[in-house]
C-alpha cells in the first residue's frame, strides 16, 4: 500500500474569497429553493431554513446544500452543509476525512472552559487528478443548537496529499455549558459569493464546563422543529444576538450544475405578529393577552415575550424598547 505524505498547516483565519466562474452554455435544469419557518423570530428562538432541490423538476435525494447565514453586521454566524437523503453524490473533490477537537499542538481534547481558545484538527484530502482551491470552516453550536463562533481559512490544495489544518474558535464566557457540536465543511468558496460544497459535513462532539447552568427552558409552541422540504437546518437564535435583518444564502453542485437561492428574517422583540415591524398591532395583540398564562385558551406565546409564562407589564417594557423598529 502506497504511503501518504502528510503535509501539516497551523493556519489562522485568512479573508481571502475564492471567485468561481458560472457555468453557461447549456440549460439549467438545476434548481434550489429557500424559505424560514417564520418571517421574523424572537431572541432565544429556534429557526428553521429549509427547501427542495431538484433536477428536471425532480426531488434529489443525493444532493448536498450550503447553507450560509449573516447577520446585520454581515458577519457570518451559521456555515453548515446539509444532505438531502443519505447517499451523496461527490465525485473528484476535496474531502473532509475527519474533524477533531483538540490543544494547540493538536492533541486530542474533548473539554473546554468558557472564556478559552478552543482548537480543532481538520484532516483532508484532494481526490481530484489537480490542484484545487478550497475554503475550509468550522462552525461550533452549543448544547441547544445556537452557533457560538466559526472560522475559516482558504488554500490551495495538490492532489492525493493528506492534509491536517488547525483552527480555533472562542469559547464565549455566556456561552451554555453542556455537550457542543463542532461542524467542519469544504467548499470552492462562501456560499454568499456563489461557492459550493466540495463534500458531506464531518462533526464530532465536545464538552464546555464553566459556572452557569446549562440548560434554559424553551417555548414550545415558538421552537418546534421544521421537517418539510428535502433539506433543512435548525438552529436556536442566540439571546446575545443583534437586531435586525439577517441574510441566508444556499448553493449546491449536482453533476458539473450548480444552483443559488437566497432569503432573509429578521430578529427582533416585540413583533407579536411577526410583519417585521413593532407597532400599534402588536401592542393590540398584546393587549388582548394581558393576564393570561399557557392554562389559558386565548394565551399568545409569542405575546409573552420573555417566556416567563405570563403576559404582563414586564412585556409591556420590552416591546416598548423596540417601539417603531422596522426590518425592510
Amino acid at each position: 500500500m502506497k504511503k501518504r505524505k502528510v503535509i501539516i498547516l497551523a493556519l489562522t483565519i485568512l479573508p481571502l474569497l475564492l471567485s468561481v466562474p458560472i457555468q453557461k452554455g447549456y440549460p439549467q435544469t438545476l434548481q434550489i429553493t429557500t424559505f424560514t419557518d417564520m418571517i421574523s423570530h424572537d431572541f432565544g428562538e429556534k429557526i428553521t431554513i429549509y427547501g427542495n432541490l431538484t433536477k428536471n423538476s425532480q426531488l434529489l435525494t443525493d444532493g448536498l446544500v450550503a447553507i450560509q447565514v449573516k447577520n446585520p453586521t454581515n458577519t457570518t454566524i451559521v456555515i453548515r452543509t446539509v444532505q438531502t437523503g443519505p447517499n451523496v453524490t461527490i465525485g473528484s473533490t476535496v474531502y473532509v476525512h475527519q474533524v477533531i477537537p483538540c490543544d494547540f499542538y493538536g492533541n486530542p481534547k474533548d473539554t473546554f472552559q468558557q472564556g478559552t481558545l478552543a482548537y480543532f484538527k481538520i484532516l483532508l484530502e484532494n481526490y481530484n487528478p489537480n490542484p484545487l482551491t478550497a475554503l475550509i470552516t468550522i462552525n461550533l453550536f452549543d448544547n441547544e443548537s445556537t452557533p457560538i463562533g466559526y472560522a475559516a481559512t482558504s488554500g490551495s490544495f495538490v492532489p492525493r496529499e493528506l492534509y491536517m489544518l488547525i483552527l480555533s474558535i472562542a469559547i464565549p464566557l455566556d456561552a451554555t455549558v453542556g455537550q457542543a457540536t463542532i461542524c467542519a465543511n469544504a467548499y470552492t468558496d462562501w456560499p454568499s459569493q456563489n461557492g459550493t460544497p466540495y463534500c458531506p459535513e464531518k462533526t464530532a462532539k465536545l464538552q464546555i464546563t464553566g459556572t452557569t447552568k446549562g440548560i434554559q427552558q424553551s417555548n414550545p409552541k415558538t421552537n418546534s422543529q421544521i421537517s418539510y422540504g428535502n433539506y433543512n437546518l435548525t438552529f436556536k437564535i442566540s439571546e446575545n444576538t443583534l437586531a435586525g435583518k439577517y441574510q441566508v444564502y444556499v448553493s449546491s453542485k449536482y453533476l458539473e450544475e450548480t444552483a443559488y437561492d437566497k432569503t432573509y428574517f429578521g430578529v427582533l422583540s416585540g413583533d407579536v405578529n411577526r410583519d417585521l415591524s413593532v407597532d400599534s398591532t402588536d401592542l393590540g395583540l398584546l393587549g388582548m393577552s394581558w393576564g393570561l398564562t399557557p392554562e389559558d385558551p386565548y394565551y399568545n406565546p409569542y405575546a409573552d415575550l420573555n417566556k416567563d409564562g405570563i403576559v404582563d407589564s414586564t412585556d409591556l417594557g420590552i416591546m416598548g424598547s423596540y417601539w417603531g423598529f422596522l426590518i425592510e
